[in-house]
């Protein structure tokens, strides 16, 4: 097996900023079932919760960043073309995830990049 060493530490710095990426943008609540909203009674516990098809993080029984979000700023009147509501449509046709997946994806090169350039080898990988 062989181990490039110059490559190790992009890779896996790659890795896990397309990993966090990642699970940052699916935490905020956009899915195709919808703004997940919270419990009235939720246990502070219950922080991880699975949001239908999505992975969402539950802050004291708000729900998801969106429901958070759309109930501080919005209240019950959100703007029919804003941008909350656009993302929320996006969510719901199922094209949020690919988008995100993108995102991800230039965050997870550019850290691969930086990571790359910070260790000194030249682009053509000669140690």
């Amino acid at each position: 097996m062989l181990i490039f060493i110059g490559v190790f530490y992009p890779v896996i710095a790659g890795a896990v900023a397309f990993t966090l990426t990642e699970l940052l943008l699916l935490s905020l609540g956009f899915g195709p079932v919808g703004i997940v909203a919270g419990k009235q009674n939720a246990s502070p516990r219950q922080n991880v919760r699975n949001c239908g098809s999505n992975f969402c993080l539950s802050f004291g029984g708000l729900g998801s960043m969106a429901a958070a979000f759309q109930s501080w700023m919005y209240g019950a009147f959100t703007p029919a073309a804003g941008v909350f509501a656009t993302l929320t449509s996006l969510g719901m046709l199922g094209l949020a995830n690919p988008l995100f997946a993108l995102i991800s994806v230039i965050i997870a090169t550019l850290a691969v990049w930086l990571t790359w350039s910070l260790q000194g080898c030249p682009i053509d990988g000669a140690l």
